[in-house]
């Protein structure tokens, strides 16, 4: 092997090595969030009126799952490690600038749907990304989201740990229940066609989301 080639497969190897790593850190982060979900139900369920729905599940190896009444939050960690683009600000952090593998993370994404839009398999049915979370290979973190509060300038200042994941479920579950259903505009609703009337309202199927018809630019709830 020549040296061209054996640099390439060092770094091959080096780089496999990190991706790895992460990915299986991030595995264990994403069992910490499935015992803080099913924490959380237990908690609530002491409080809760016992007709209101709260239950959690794992779907899959990557998918998580909890629903609170009409709302449901789904944790999906992304089997890829990402590096960031060279403009996002997270390099302007020392933590970050000087150790660039900390610049590989692993991605957890969490989604709100109407809690009706998956029992009934309603395919068409928008869910809404409410925060992501970043974790690297020193199980360093920070989440980018609505009203998450641990963004990147605090990268390298906390480890993911139970603590941490009921901080953030909690405040995007908070998020969620807060995040009402809008009656769309009227200019919306206001046509359909025949085939829409027979395979959607007349089967009780009708497309719903929380701003269908709205412009997803802010978040249109008032923080209490």
């Amino acid at each position: 092997m020549d040296r061209r080639s054996k640099q390439i497969a060092t770094q091959l190897s080096l780089k496999s090595n990190l991706k790895r790593e992460i990915g299986e850190i991030a595995a264990s982060c994403f069992d910490i969030i499935e015992t803080q979900l099913n924490a959380i139900v237990d908690d609530f369920k002491k409080v809760a009126d016992s007709s209101t729905r709260i239950e959690a599940k794992r779907l899959s190896k990557n998918v998580l799952k909890i629903v609170a009444d009409e709302d449901a939050l789904i944790f999906s960690l992304h089997p890829n490690i990402f590096q960031f683009d060279r403009e996002n600000e997270v390099w302007q952090n020392p933590y970050v600038a000087e150790d660039k593998e900390r610049g590989y993370v692993a991605i957890i994404s969490i989604y709100n749907f109407i809690s009706d839009s998956i029992e009934f398999n309603r395919e068409e049915d928008p869910g809404y990304m409410v925060a992501r979370i970043f974790i690297n290979k020193d199980k360093s973190f920070y989440v980018e989201g609505k009203r998450q509060r641990l963004g990147a300038k605090h990268f390298g200042e906390n480890k993911f740990d139970a603590d941490m994941a009921r901080r953030i479920v909690e405040t995007a579950l908070k998020y969620a229940i807060e995040f009402d259903i809008l009656v769309p505009p009227y200019e919306t609703t206001s046509i359909i066609n025949l085939a829409y009337m027979t395979s959607q309202i007349i089967t009780s199927k009708p497309k719903t989301g929380k701003r269908l018809g709205f412009k997803y630019n802010s978040d249109d709830v008032n923080e209490n």
